[in-house]
């Protein structure tokens, strides 16, 4: 089964980018996920990898002061036909979205 869940939240600690990076990816190894790719730039990273028959993708955006999170997760099995949506879907997931309430 696949699933995909989008998250925006308040950065009412008003943690740093890197900081919520290195959280995700801890949290997630603790997790079974095998992180094969990490990615920080400055206003977003990556995290990718699979555990579990499972590959997993998150890219997260730091916008002002709200975490926005893409997070998918899907069958191995799935992968070839998987892999060109999320890529599509990260894509479209930058750090130039805006809430309604600011545009």
């Amino acid at each position: 089964m696949s699933k995909c869940l989008y998250t925006a939240l308040n950065n009412a600690l008003e943690q740093k980018l890197p900081e919520i990076y290195s959280d995700e990816s801890n949290s997630a190894e603790k997790k079974g996920i095998k992180i094969s790719y990490k990615l920080l730039k400055p206003g977003y990273f990556v995290l990718s990898g699979s555990g579990g028959g499972k590959v997993f993708y998150e890219k997260t955006v730091l916008v002002k002061d709200t975490v926005k999170t893409l997070r998918v997760q899907y069958p191995e099995s799935g992968k070839n036909a998987m892999d060109p949506v999320v890529e599509k879907m990260s894509v479209c997931f930058h750090t130039a979205l805006q809430s309604e309430t600011t545009k």
